[in-house]
C-alpha cells in the first residue's frame, strides 16, 4: 500500500477512523523528514495491516496546519502517529532506522 497525502482536516478525521492508521507529519523543507519519506513509503508497502498517510504541514490547508500545531501538539517534525479506530495509540518524533520506526509504532511487517 502506498502513502496517501492528507491536505485537509476532513481528510485527517476520516483517515484516523481506519482500524489502524499510521500518519507521518512533516514539512517539505525538513532534512530529517526528507530522509524518512522513502523509509515510510517502504514500510507502507511491506506492512501487513493498516493505512499509511502523510501530512505536509507547509502545504496543507491552514485549518489542518493549525490543528496539527494546536491540537496534535506538533513542535518537532517528523512526528509519527498510530491511530486505532479513531484513538491515538502511539506517537514518536524524530528520524529512525526502519527497525526502530516499525518497533516504536508497532507496525506488523
Amino acid at each position: 500500500m502506498s502513502v496517501i497525502s492528507i491536505t485537509t482536516l476532513e481528510e485527517f478525521e476520516k483517515a484516523i477512523q481506519d482500524d489502524q492508521a499510521y500518519i507521518k507529519v512533516s514539512t517539505t523543507t525538513c532534512a530529517p523528514c526528507k530522509m524518512m519519506n522513502p523509509l515510510f513509503e517502504k514500510v507502507s508497502e511491506e506492512s501487513e495491516e493498516g493505512a499509511f498517510y502523510s501530512i505536509e504541514v507547509d502545504t496543507a490547508s491552514s485549518e489542518l496546519a493549525k490543528f496539527a500545531q494546536n491540537d496534535l501538539g506538533i513542535t518537532t517534525v517528523p512526528t509519527f502517529f498510530k491511530y486505532v479506530s479513531g484513538v491515538q495509540d502511539k506517537r514518536v518524533s524524530g528520524a529512525f532506522p526502519k527497525s526502530q520506526l516499525v518497533s516504536k509504532l508497532d507496525i506488523k511487517l
